[in-house]
């Protein structure tokens, strides 16, 4: 009989759900009025940390309560209307959100699918998973459901004497408690909460910016702590010490080993690592100091344009271009060094290193010898360590915007695809045999076309506008003049056949990139999702190319480029005498115009591949005054 029932009982352990097991666990999550690294220095007990951006669409505006917390609460960025949140009052057993019918009404407005959507809260309750909530503010928005109602909470801020009983008390009858906490004697909280609660997960951010981390513009990054023990990470960031309020949702989810294919963010997770502080407060100041020097050198690079196109100066242009292509190369080789840590001894070498490269290259080596080193710079970076990429400034992805925390922005794609054209052709001309430059073409563009896929450099456009680079180079090699139909055919379906191979390998990915992201939601939310994307990105791409300075650099470029293409006598020297140099010009701005058109960004690919068409135009201007 005994027997039996241990079998009983061993059968029914085996065939149980996982989930069994984490039913138990318990999470606590304390939000703050403020959290700074100073405070964090005073915490004596263990602790992991990290960088959560907290965006919700403007990242050079603050961000409001509702946005903050609803964007958490439905795991996806909304913008709402500051001050619909009206406050909380007890009815019964229950609080009741006030104004969240307003709330609700303007979510189903601004987001067509939203009614699909489903709350941190509800989606905790269909898993008998209870949430309850102790405090007086909109912090209530992330744990109530769709009516603005809180089965399980109370509308009072305890003192730090009481807080942890009430806790303890709480827990009987909830697993997952959030708690928002305005007052004084934060460090002695911190501690409090992380020593007396080693049982339950415990997760701890502000909802403002205030004291040691509202410097240089910093609008959307703040600390998030957990009771783990080294540095926060997660899929949606994969870059060390940052992660994203979207991941608060899947990061709670999966503590009970659920998941929903629904979210865009991913469960917080930590790494090892030493001198967690030190090193975390290091990557924030980084981030926002690679911020500074990013949007100075778009200035300053867009200025020289100018400069450019007004001057009448013959080697003035030349030299400002080759100026241009130093310190694209220079911010690169620089990257190692993390001397973005000073803003003003990074200006200082940077500046020096272009006069001394310039002065030593001979202009018409500056082209071809930079783009061979940048290009090998960017695909053995994005192979061995991205780092590299990410501390120069045109790799740079924007930490504080929170648009792309990983893989190839789109200034870097257009140079990489720049650099790519300018090194092949000249391999070409170096290279007789038709067989070994074939095989050189495959390889190499199977290589950009692999550095730009989900896998690597994660850039959607990127990738397409590298297919489409690589058919235009084979159209010059081998069916200049004499394309027809079928051939035009076979090029589309190969290519097309490349895109879903890409699409494949990211969808069957345990981790995806945001182009899988977006057929998983597209599974879920039907087309109207892909509408919904494809109309933003329109729209970001018509404010990018009608807004100052871009829609200036860009009208510039595309008369100097349209003017010299029209210059007849000089392009029938270039296709007898120069045929090579005509091939750069004329195969990078091609890809560039793709690059523009498929990228919301693509004015930004477009003016950076086009510095490499410019400089090779003034360059060889010259033919004029001497043919």
């Amino acid at each position: 009989m005994k027997l039996k029932i241990i079998i009983i009982i061993f059968i029914i352990i085996l065939f149980s759900p996982l989930k069994v097991s984490a039913e138990n666990e318990k999470i606590l999550i304390v939000v703050l009025d403020s959290l700074d690294f100073k405070l964090i220095k005073d915490i004596n007990e263990d602790y992991a940390l990290g960088i959560m951006n907290v965006n919700t669409n403007n990242y050079l505006k603050k961000f409001n309560d509702e946005s903050f917390f609803m964007s958490m609460a439905t795991g996806k960025k909304v913008n709402i209307t500051r001050g619909l949140f009206k406050g909380i009052k007890k009815e019964g057993n229950q609080l009741i959100i006030k104004g969240y019918l307003d709330i609700i009404n303007e979510l189903k407005e601004k987001y067509r699918n939203f009614s699909k959507e489903i709350l941190l809260s509800e989606f905790l309750n269909k898993k008998n998973i209870k949430i309850g909530y102790l405090g007086n503010d909109s912090t209530s928005l992330l744990v109530n459901n769709s009516e603005g109602i809180i089965k399980y909470g109370e509308n009072f801020t305890y003192e730090i004497f009481e807080l942890q009983r009430k806790i303890n008390s709480f827990f009987k009858k909830v697993d997952v408690l959030v708690i928002s906490y305005n007052k004084g004697e934060k460090a002695k909280l911190l501690n409090n909460v992380l020593m007396n609660n080693h049982d339950k997960r415990v997760i701890i951010f502000p909802r403002n910016i205030n004291g040691d981390i509202n410097v240089k513009m910093n609008k959307t990054l703040v600390p998030i702590i957990t009771n783990d023990v080294g540095i926060l990470t997660s899929n949606t960031t994969k870059r060390e010490g940052i992660v994203t309020n979207l991941d608060i949702f899947p990061t709670i989810i999966n503590s009970y080993n659920e998941k929903s294919q629904n979210l865009i963010g991913n469960p917080i997770r930590t790494i090892n690592g030493k001198n967690i502080l030190f090193k975390v407060n290091n990557n924030f100041n980084s981030y926002l100091n690679l911020n500074i020097i990013k949007y100075l050198l778009h200035g300053f690079i867009i200025f020289l344009q100018l400069v450019v196109y007004l001057s009448k100066n013959k080697k003035a242009k030349i030299n400002i271009y080759n100026y241009i292509i130093v310190i694209i190369t220079l911010t690169f080789i620089l990257s190692p060094f993390n001397v973005e840590k000073n803003i003003y001894i990074y200006f200082l070498i940077l500046f020096i290193l272009t006069i001394i490269v310039s002065r030593i290259l001979k202009d018409k080596y500056i082209i071809n010898y930079l783009s061979l080193i940048t290009n090998i710079f960017i695909v053995g970076s994005i192979f061995l360590n991205k780092n590299y990429i990410y501390n120069s400034f045109i790799g740079y992805n924007n930490i504080a915007s929170g648009g792309r925390f990983y893989g190839f922005n789109n200034e870097i794609m257009g140079i990489l695809l720049a650099t790519s054209c300018v090194c092949y052709l000249n391999f070409k001309k170096i290279i007789k045999n038709k067989g070994i430059n074939l095989l050189f073409l495959l390889v190499y563009m199977g290589i950009i076309i692999l550095t730009l896929s989900s896998r690597y450099g994660a850039n959607v456009g990127g990738y397409l506008s590298a297919i489409v680079l690589f058919f235009i180079i084979i159209y010059f090699n081998f069916f200049y003049n004499k394309l027809d139909t079928k051939t035009i055919i076979v090029l589309l379906t190969f290519g097309g056949l490349i895109f879903l191979l890409n699409v494949y390998i990211d969808m069957i990915s345990e981790s995806k990139s945001h182009l899988g992201l977006l057929f998983t939601r597209i599974n879920s939310f039907g087309f109207i999702e892909l509408s919904e994307i494809f109309f933003r990105k329109i729209k970001q791409l018509f404010m990018m190319i009608i807004v100052p300075p871009w829609s200036i650099i860009l009208v510039c470029q595309m008369y100097f480029i349209i003017k010299f293409l029209k210059n007849k006598k000089l392009i029938a020297i270039l296709k007898k005498e120069y045929f090579n140099t005509y091939l750069k010009i004329i195969i990078i701005f091609s890809t560039s115009l793709i690059a523009l058109l498929i990228n919301d960004t693509g004015v930004i690919s477009f003016m950076y591949m086009n510095i490499y068409t410019l400089a090779l135009i003034v360059n060889i201007n010259e033919i004029k005054s001497c043919k």
